[in-house]
């Protein structure tokens, strides 16, 4: 048997993760499927593990100032600019992003667009999980949907920080971002989608209703079957009387659906495909009727086992909000 390669940056991110919990070097090895010399190297050495010793010019920060930078970025509210001009750093901005590339434990990423979630939201999201724990060919049957606003000039704002690779994924809460912009209606399912639809003004329960007459019902069945079951999220106009009363009478099934779980809708997923396609190279438009035409070019030419990818990531993300105890799930 050859010699197994380095340890990789998930590898490194397990190994420091694992070291955090306490768990030892032999347990941490048996869990990464490594042996304990490589373990222990990696932790005697951190960012010199697997490079060799060579003379050169000496660095300007030592091994604990690196340690103290790298958690200071990792617990965030700071900036590689802020830290140079530290008196007992003394060194130039550009000096620590390379320690930090070194690293390998940070990288700079957008912080996730994720409502927040109370005690009461992740108790209800675990119930659900565990109802749903056994589904598998169910998945099949549901037509997901979603609304979402696309602006002339790019999509929602980003904010962005280091991530610490060994740490979940930062999340900061929606908002809105002024100038003109366009409100989008779609649905998908795993054997094909709904038409979009555009939506214009403020939304009521009737308009919501007669969207779904065109947009959804010649497509229900056609998508997941004779028994197929839609998933909607609870906005007012989605629960509204009315239109729990429409649903019923004309024969829809309407799956329950835990609030503030953006996480779990594969829609979510799919909204940002389009956006990548839309916005393709910082791409911007002049006026809605430009950017309604960029969205359905790109909403037909999503290819089918994209969706099937998305509904059979259905089974992982319903065991993961079990796992994290109704934390987001990370998709």
């Amino acid at each position: 048997m050859g010699r197994k390669p380095p340890l990789s940056d998930v590898e490194k991110g397990k190994v420091l993760a694992y070291k955090d919990q306490g768990l030892s070097s032999r347990e941490i090895a048996r869990r990464i499927e490594r042996s304990p010399w490589v373990v222990n190297n990696f932790l005697k050495h951190g960012h010199d593990y697997g490079k060799k010793k060579s003379p050169g010019r000496p660095r300007k920060l030592s091994s604990r100032q690196e340690r103290t930078i790298i958690r200071q970025l990792s617990a965030g509210g700071t900036s590689l600019g802020t830290l140079a001009k530290e008196p007992n750093l003394n060194v130039h901005k550009s000096t620590l992003y390379r320690m930090v590339q070194r690293s390998r434990l940070l990288s700079y990423r957008r912080k996730k667009k994720q409502p927040r979630l109370t005690e009461y939201h992740k108790k209800r999201r675990v119930a659900w999980a565990k109802y749903h724990v056994t589904w598998k060919a169910q998945w099949k049957q549901v037509v997901f949907s979603d609304e979402k606003k696309f602006n002339l000039d790019g999509p929602d704002g980003a904010a962005y920080y280091w991530h610490d690779m060994r740490k979940e994924e930062k999340i900061f809460s929606k908002r809105q971002q002024g100038g003109k912009s366009l409100m989008v209606w779609a649905g998908f399912g795993y054997e094909g989608k709904t038409n979009i639809a555009f939506p214009t003004g403020r939304m009521k329960a009737i308009d919501y209703q007669e969207l779904l007459e065109v947009h959804l019902l010649p497509f229900g069945e056609r998508i997941g079957g004779p028994f197929w079951i839609f998933q909607q999220d609870n906005a007012s106009i989605h629960v509204a009387n009315s239109t729990w009363a429409w649903f019923l009478d004309n024969g829809v099934h309407v799956m329950e659906w835990p609030a503030n779980s953006p996480d779990l809708n594969p829609m979510e997923n799919l909204w940002g495909i389009l956006c990548r396609s839309v916005y393709a190279d910082g791409k911007q438009y002049t006026n809605v009727e430009e950017l309604k035409t960029a969205i359905i070019s790109a909403w037909e030419k999503v290819d089918p086992s994209v969706l099937q990818k998305l509904v059979d990531s259905m089974c992982d993300r319903v065991i993961k909000v079990v796992l994290k105890n109704g934390s987001f799930t990370g998709y």
